[in-house]
């Protein structure tokens, strides 16, 4: 196995493969981003409507 991973090929592919990993995570940090600025902005909308009613 330690043998296999020291190939320039199966560096590549592990290289390739972490390349992949992190754009995956990236995404996921994306959506996660937007998913928590929506539930922000219709945190501050629920809290928002009590106070228009007062009026």
């Amino acid at each position: 196995m330690h043998r296999f991973a020291e190939g320039p090929a199966a560096q590549a592919i592990l290289r390739g493969h972490g390349t992949a990993v992190l754009r995956l995570t990236g995404r996921l940090r994306l959506f996660s981003g937007i998913a928590d600025l929506g539930l922000a902005t219709a945190h501050l909308y629920q809290r928002g409507k009590p106070e228009k009613k007062k009026f």
